[in-house]
């Protein structure tokens, strides 16, 4: 999701996700600037690298995501940004 949509669905404004995410990035040392692999170039922006440190150090689990996912299916149609 985009810094904006996030903002709108957590009722944050876009600096306070910023600001919320490079926090994020600093506890789990995570370089704000994406990983860069020669042979393909940006392979891994930070909110990717993210989500996968977490679920290796085991802060999140798979259940947890779908859980989230389905909630925001349920925020996009009542946002009328997907189809019923």
């Amino acid at each position: 999701m985009t810094d904006k949509a996030i903002a709108r669905r957590r009722y944050l404004s876009e600096r306070g996700v910023q600001n919320r995410l490079r926090e994020l990035y600093a506890k789990l040392s995570i370089d704000i600037d994406q990983i860069v692999d020669e042979r393909w170039g940006s392979t891994y922006s930070p909110r990717s690298r993210a989500i996968s440190i977490a679920m290796q150090r085991g802060l999140i689990n798979a259940d947890e995501v779908a859980r989230e996912d389905e909630a925001l299916q349920q925020w996009l149609q009542r946002e009328n940004a997907l189809p019923s």
